[in-house]
This record gives structure tokens, sequence and C-alpha cells, in this order.
């Protein structure tokens, strides 16, 4: 019996137009998981399933909207039968200074990063909505851990899913559900190069030494994944697990 194996398990996974969300996607996949695609972009989406072998589900959704994402997780469940995992990959990265933060800034960082991760979580655990062992999996940062200038939405966000962890892990085990954080350093996406275009050349030096393994692609991320899914990780809830090359090391 392989425990890293996802065979038989529904996954839905959140972000999957691109990214990390993309990567999670494949690799749950190749695992054995019939996998449920979440994103804004169904275009996007599509190209996702296309890398994929075993015909994953496509399903449009705009996480902003908090009560839809508690709602969205039945809708799923009508469809496919109760999951075995949900990934929340979907997120936001602004680097913004406390003189420009605004209140805007601060929910649309906090709804997509922090708050419609606890919304789809809440749907899982809702009766018949979830598997005995179910896992979550929700993707922190290391900015979760610790500080940097110019990013408060952003390390607050973070920080508000590594609690967030903590607590439905030991709110759901007598739900049997568990509940894990993956943390990465500065992974190359879309989203973070969106981030470079705005640096000068210095600051983007100052972010390759800070990383002494180097700038993490997303498929770096997805063992982790694999692993918190499956059922090598049965005893594990409550954690957060450092993908970062070293970043928090030092």
């Amino acid at each position: 019996m392989n425990i890293f194996s996802l065979r038989d398990r529904t996954i839905v996974v959140t972000g999957a137009s691109s990214g990390i969300g993309r990567a999670v996607s494949v690799a749950c996949d190749r695992a054995g998981a019939s996998v449920v695609l979440i994103g804004r972009d169904e275009t996007r989406l599509a190209e996702t399933r296309d890398m994929c072998k075993n015909s994953p589900l496509v399903w449009p959704c705009d996480l902003s909207d908090l009560d839809a994402a508690a709602k969205v997780v039945r809708s799923i469940v009508e469809q496919t039968g109760p999951l075995s995992g949900l990934v929340h990959c979907a997120g936001i990265y602004r680097n913004c200074p406390l003189r420009a933060v605004r209140g805007k800034t601060l929910q649309s960082i906090m709804g997509i990063n922090a708050f419609s991760g606890v919304m789809l979580t809440k749907g899982l655990a809702m009766k018949g909505n979830a598997l005995p062992g179910a896992s979550v999996v929700l993707f922190s940062s290391v900015m979760g851990h610790v500080g940097q200038q110019g990013l408060v939405a952003y390390c607050m966000s973070k920080g508000a899913v590594e609690q967030a962890t903590r607590a439905l892990a030991l709110e759901l085990q007598k739900d049997e559900i568990r509940v894990n954080a993956v943390s990465p350093a500065t992974i190359q996406t879309p989203m973070s190069e969106k981030m470079f275009s705005v640096l000068d050349e210095h600051q983007r030096e100052a972010i390759d030494r800070a990383h002494p393994g180097g700038l993490g692609s997303p498929e770096d991320t997805t063992g982790a994944v694999v692993f918190l899914l499956s059922e090598a990780s049965r005893y594990v809830t409550g954690a957060s697990i450092l993908v970062d090359g070293g970043y928090c090391a030092q």
C-alpha cells in the first residue's frame, strides 16, 4: 500500500488556474485523486484540466464573496459526493507600505488570503460534506512567521492563516477533519512576477540573498501538500510546514 497515494479521493483545489494552485492540482491528479478546480478564469482552469489525466471538474467561482465560498462546497458535494480534501491556494500579494494602506486594501487581502479559507473549511465541515479523515491544507507563507516592511497587509493575512490553522485543527478533530498549513517562501509565479516588475535591481538582489536555496518553483510546494492530504500524515494536524529553501533558518 502506498501511504502517499490519493487514489479514490476527491480533492478541491482553489486558485487552480495558475501558479501554485495549478501545480498542486496536477500533483494531486498524478497521485490518483479526482480533483475539482476552483478559480475565476474558466479558460485558464480549462488549461489546468488539460494538464491532468483524470478529467478534473472545473468549477468557476469568485471567492471574494465569502458567503458563496461556504456554499460552493455543498454544491460540489451534490455532484461529486463527500470530499476527502480541500487545498486553499488562492491568494493576493500586494506590496503596500503603511502610508498607502486603505481599508479596501486590508479587506481584499484578508478576504481572499484568510477569510475565504475559513469559510471553505466551514463548508467542508458541514454534515455530509466530508469523509472521515478528510484533510484541509491552507496556504500560508514565510510572511506568516516573519515580518517584512511594505507588506503589513500581506503579513497580517498570513499570520491569520497560521492561527486559523491551529484553531480549526482543534475544533474539527472531533469531526475527523485534519487542518494544516504550508508556508512557502517566494515562489516564481505570475503573482510574484508582478511584484518583481515594480522592484529595482537592488531590491531584487536583496530578495535573492534572503533565499539560501534560491527562489522556489510551484512544483516545490506540491510534495508537502500531497503528504498532508494523504494517509502518510494521518497523525499531523494543526501544523505549518515551511517550504522555504532555508529562508526562516537564518
